[in-house]
């Protein structure tokens, strides 16, 4: 009797531990999931912009928000219709910089809801851009802080304004935006320990920022590098390097890669003490329009998305590739270095932007255009044939071409920029692909018309406008690496520098 009773007592003495260890197991993920809810609820009104309060549901509250990361609830986000998130991602100085507003980084962090790879494409600082809703060009990183400016710190106003140039710029719906400035960068690298970088090359710049208007020395040499917050940042920041902004914009990829890697990690994920840390170090720092309610679907996307698969690519004016131009303009009456696009018009930057997770596509056009070999005549409204533009033809992978007389365009084109099919009708092989892409890329309007006292297959009209835009190019890029280059879009006394036409 006594062992029976001995052994029931034992039973249930396991029974009521196994209930404590499962009860005590659930406040434990109850309490670690209420303490990030809660520390995410005290970020709430620190980084999360209303850009459109009307937008707002009733229902983003921490309560909300606790409910929908237990029970896995999905609030549909921006973007998951068209099977595709773009964030705006923008890098600035912040408090205690000059130019504190100015976007230096700019970025659109894409994600593909099909595959779950992820695309980042950089935009360059010097890009000349038009304001919304006024008559004022500057240079794109000019933008946030002019309508900082303009309407008295409302950053959800300038993000408006910023977000409307990228979606002209790219012809991409821009769903969420993402700031961050240097001090918020330096703590989140130092958050998860610093992360390890491959250098491709030596660097070395003497005229790295100091304080005080100063210059101090940055120099690190080519191999693989651990880097803390703060070497981390000189390293997305440094210019005086071969490449310039553009290798900059390619440093600051891998750096937001690598990053990624090392946060999306089990031993960060896992950490509640690093993810507090994470948190802690956002701050003032971060400012971002992803509502409280949507950061359940936001944990459940990050699930599924590749880390280690990306596609990077960089708008700059450096190779035949490039889709973009220098320039040269007056700024508030300073001579000023300034990026264009090469065809006038953004389409190829739209072309890219739309098809950046299969560039391969864009690959495939160049080989049709290739294989069709047209016979090209150039026709221009000035009788001196522009060095530009031939070097702009070949760019564009136009070898083949001849070079008309003044009276053939004022005969034939009517003083516009336009593509003349000069085939016969019916003929078997017409020159699609070249055709399309030489409307894009001149913004040409496309006709059909024979003249059988010409042999060529189709015929380029320049008129008086077109030619003017492709003069305004310097043509030997790299020559232009001067000072210019290095000029601030703010003056002395901190204003932004601007045109109003």
């Amino acid at each position: 009797m006594l062992n029976l009773k001995s052994k029931k007592k034992t039973k249930i003495s396991y029974q009521g531990f196994i209930y404590r260890l499962i009860l005590l197991f659930f406040l434990a993920v109850f309490s670690v999931s209420g303490y990030y809810i809660y520390k995410l609820y005290k970020l709430e009104n620190n980084i999360i912009q209303i850009t459109n309060p009307e937008n707002k549901t009733e229902n983003s509250t921490i309560l909300s928000t606790a409910k929908n990361i237990i029970t896995s609830h999905h609030e549909q986000l921006k973007g998951e219709e068209r099977n595709r998130i773009n964030i705006l991602l923008l890098g600035m100085g912040g408090e205690g910089h000059s130019g504190k507003y100015l976007t230096d980084t700019i970025m659109i962090a894409s994600i593909n809801l099909k595959t779950y790879e992820t695309a980042l494409l950089s935009i360059p600082r010097d890009l000349y851009v038009k304001i919304p809703e006024t008559n004022i060009h500057t240079k794109i990183n000019a933008v946030y802080s002019y309508e900082m400016r303009k309407s008295n710190n409302d950053s959800a106003m300038a993000v408006k304004s910023m977000k409307r140039v990228i979606q002209k710029i790219t012809g991409q719906p821009i769903d969420y935006y993402l700031s961050l400035n240097f001090e918020g960068f330096k703590n989140i690298i130092n958050e998860i320990d610093g992360i390890n970088l491959d250098v491709p090359e030596d660097i070395y710049d003497s005229k790295y920022p100091g304080p005080n208007f100063s210059y101090q020395t940055f120099e690190i040499k080519k191999g693989s590098h651990y880097f803390d917050g703060e070497t981390a940042l000189k390293y997305a920041r440094v210019r005086h390097t071969k490449g310039g902004d553009f290798a900059r914009a390619d440093r600051q990829q891998s750096i937001i890669a690598a990053t990624k890697r090392k946060s999306f990690s089990i031993k960060t994920i896992l950490n509640p003490i690093k993810i507090s840390g994470l948190m802690n170090a956002l701050g003032e720092n971060l400012k971002t329009d992803i509502q409280f309610d949507e950061i359940a679907s936001f944990l459940s996307l990050s699930k599924n998305i590749n880390i280690y698969q990306t596609t990077n690519k960089v708008l700059d004016a450096w190779s035949e590739d490039s889709l973009l131009a220098v320039s040269h303009v007056e700024l508030g009456g300073v001579r000023a270095f300034i990026l264009i696009p090469r065809i006038s018009n953004y389409k190829e930057v739209q072309e890219l932007a739309k098809n950046i997770f299969e560039v391969d596509y864009l690959e495939k056009q160049k080989q049709e255009i290739e294989k069709e070999n047209a016979n090209i005549l150039i026709l221009m409204s000035q009788k001196n044939f522009s060095r530009k533009v031939q070097s702009l033809l070949r760019d564009f992978g136009y070898n083949s071409f001849k070079v008309g007389i003044n009276s053939q365009f004022e005969e034939i084109c009517n003083n516009k920029t336009e593509i003349i099919n000069n085939q016969p009708k019916g003929i078997k092989e017409l020159k699609l692909f070249t055709i399309n892409d030489l409307a894009t890329k001149l913004d040409a309007e496309v006709r059909d018309t024979l003249n059988e006292s010409i042999d060529q297959e189709l015929i380029i009209c320049l008129n008086s406008k077109s030619i003017e835009y492709f003069e305004s190019q310097v043509l030997d890029s790299n020559s232009v690496k001067n000072d210019l280059e290095e000029q601030s879009i703010i003056d002395k006394d901190g204003n932004l520098l601007f045109n109003e036409e």
